[in-house]
């Protein structure tokens, strides 16, 4: 059977409900709410071979964010796929960001540069020089990582 999975805005990230659709419908008939121990379930489910596919979600790859409309992201035994099965699981990210977890996004700075240094009192004064750190920080990002 089945099953697509709605997350809200701030569902998968503060531990709020998600949502199980299991009539795959765009009426939305029977939706259920439950905690994200189910959505951690159903990953466990992928390692019996269930194909999670996660849909909707902002992807970055090779220094980019890949159109959400166009690419999804597969997951079978515990792994990125590529696939053209039909999955069991359907996953609507909403427009969210999908990364591994163990990638921190939290950032105070980089390459030399302290963002707590830069935002101080006199940020005007030193605001092109600032804005140029952060243009550093984030080319070298996508670039390196």
């Amino acid at each position: 059977e089945n099953k697509l999975i709605k997350m809200p805005l701030n569902g998968i990230l503060n531990n709020n409900n998600i949502l199980i659709n299991t009539s795959l419908n765009n009426g939305f008939n029977n939706i259920y709410t439950y905690s994200n121990k189910l959505l951690n379930k159903l990953l466990k489910n992928s390692r019996n071979g269930e194909i999670i596919c996660f849909c909707n979600a902002k992807i970055f790859k090779n220094g980019e964010f890949l159109d959400k409309q166009s690419h999804q992201l597969f997951i079978c035994n515990g792994k990125v796929i590529e696939t053209t099965e039909k999955p069991n699981i359907f996953v609507d990210c909403e427009g969210l960001i999908l990364a591994p977890g163990f990638i921190d996004i939290q950032l105070n700075g980089a390459f030399g540069i302290d963002f707590t240094q830069i935002c101080t009192e006199n940020y005007e004064e030193n605001e092109k020089e600032n804005i140029q750190k952060m243009e550093i920080v984030k080319n070298k990002l996508l670039k390196y990582g």
